[in-house]
């Protein structure tokens, strides 16, 4: 069957229009196959969580914001004259293969990646379906109406948040420690995603009011010592994490019941979302995306850690659409240059080749491989390496051949060849992305403002004492490192104060 290109959304005022992709840009779509999906044999950590709603990460001082902003502009939903900005749509696929729309600003259903895969159950390409989209507005209103029940602020939610306070502050008090944090310092809403172990919820943070994510899982899904470090070391490997372009891992805290893993809010949706609306991004465009990623690896890489598991909808977006951030460490791993891995794990249309040979491999040179796959992807709306079976796909990886779209220009050709070289340590380094002539003449917006800055800190540590917590148990706190209910409401506060974090 032959490929049909995307449809291509574009705003014009509040109008939506349907264009038809040219034909001149050769637009191939990616295909929804079983290849889609991440492989994982043998591996020593969690299988992959498709609802991930991780997001975050706060260390450095470069925003791309205009031209990941003009990457993900949005047509507006047709059933309500809005504002150009808060009207921007596009279109969801569920698990089930069912599309809707989703509104920039429509907070309660952009999140966990947002939350939804493809289905794999077939080999066919996607395609808009406009005959949806009565269904899809009548979506939309149930979801507007449940986010407002979740921000809607009352009477009991007020005198609950005030019972919090007092039992903090009574805690230190009477036991000089923070009391144990529950479900009840959270106002649950909807689901929002399936992981492999539980569900991924939204919820407020009842103390600050800012937006979060929940992922419970349910302890009778630990049932071995192999399964309890698949889980936590996601969890270890992002505590170790803060950059702006990672996703924040909040706090941990645990009922009789379940693990709950409390995580920043993603509302801008992923990579893959975006792609399978708009149709491939132009060159100025992905390079913006691109550069937040290459910072986003480089903090992983100098942590320590190998991804492992880098593409298109383990790229999420901020609500604003001016930041990427890396979620998804199910898989991922601390490793040491030199060592050998010989853990087989990823997305096999985005696994490197010397994964496959199945021998050992040196660590961090496959999300080099990654990489290269996703810059290719992203600039095509297609993987480089397509085949109907794993066997035939790991044949054209191990050969390292694909076709070049005529519409790459020879600095994209050459970045992504050299990325995707089938001998490792030929592969071009992180560092040197970032000075290839791919990215001549780019300009790195930094309107960020991350020197320390004593002022604002005061102010936050005050905040926080409003809370009952006090100032040397938070402050003791954050340099511990630790995830308790204190750290994560100072976190949210400092998201807050550093950029348009609600």
């Amino acid at each position: 069957m032959k490929s049909k290109c995307f449809s291509k959304l574009k705003n014009t005022g509040t109008k939506k229009i349907i264009q038809p992709a040219l034909p001149q840009r050769k637009c191939k779509s990616i295909r929804v196959s079983p290849l889609e999906s991440r492989v994982n044999t043998g591996c020593a950590n969690s299988p992959k969580n498709p609802s991930s709603p991780l997001r975050n990460g706060l260390n450095i001082p470069n925003i791309i914001s205009r031209y990941v902003s003009k990457a993900l502009a949005k047509p507006e939903v047709p059933h309500k004259k809005r504002s150009l900005k808060s009207s921007a749509t596009h279109r969801r696929t569920n698990s089930d293969g069912t599309s809707n729309h989703l509104s920039a600003k429509n907070k309660d259903s952009l999140g966990s990646k947002h939350h939804s895969k493809m289905s794999d159950s077939n080999e066919k390409t996607i395609k808009k379906d406009l005959d949806t989209q009565g269904t899809d507005i009548e979506k939309t209103a149930r979801r507007e109406d449940s986010r407002k029940k979740l921000y809607q602020s009352n009477d009991l939610d007020e005198v609950i948040r005030e019972k919090l306070i007092e039992a903090i502050s009574n805690s230190f008090k009477e036991t000089g420690s923070a009391p144990n944090t529950t479900i009840e310092y959270y106002k649950l809403g909807r689901q929002i995603g399936n992981g492999a172990f539980g569900k991924v919820s939204m919820a407020l943070n009842r103390l600050t009011g800012h937006r979060i994510a929940i992922k419970t899982i349910e302890k009778a899904f630990i049932k071995d010592e192999r399964t309890r470090r698949k889980i936590f070391q996601e969890v270890f490997i992002m505590k170790k994490l803060k950059h702006r372009n990672i996703i924040r891992l909040l706090e941990v805290f645990e009922s009789n019941r379940n693990v709950m893993i409390v995580l920043e809010y993603a509302g801008g949706g992923d990579l893959l979302q975006i792609i399978k609306a708009r149709g491939r991004l132009n060159e100025d465009e992905a390079r913006g995306i691109f550069y937040q990623l290459i910072e986003a690896v480089k903090a992983c890489h100098d942590a320590g850690i190998i991804h492992r598991d880098i593409k298109l909808d383990n790229i999420l977006l901020t609500s604003d659409y001016t930041d990427i951030k890396l979620c998804d460490f199910g898989v991922s791993r601390f490793a040491k240059v030199g060592e050998k891995v010989n853990e087989q794990c990823g997305t096999p249309a985005y696994l490197a080749p010397e994964i496959i040979i199945d021998q050992g491999y040196e660590p961090f040179y496959v999300d080099i491989w990654s990489m290269g796959v996703l810059l290719y992807a992203m600039l095509s709306a297609s993987v480089p390496f397509k085949a109907k079976n794993l066997p035939d796909l790991h044949k054209l990886i191990l050969k390292g051949k694909y076709e070049v779209p005529e519409y790459f220009s020879p600095d994209a050709v050459d970045i992504i060849s050299k990325m995707l070289n089938p001998i490792p340590h030929l592969r071009i380094s992180l560092d040197d992305m970032k000075t290839h002539p791919w990215y001549d003449h780019f300009e790195v917006e930094s309107n960020l403002d991350t020197s320390f800055n004593i002022s604002k800190q005061n102010e936050i540590l005050n905040k926080m004492t409003t809370f009952g917590f006090p100032r040397e148990y938070v402050i003791q706190s954050l340099n511990l490192k630790d995830v308790n209910h204190a750290s994560a409401t100072y976190n949210l506060l400092e998201l807050e104060s550093s950029y348009n974090y609600a």
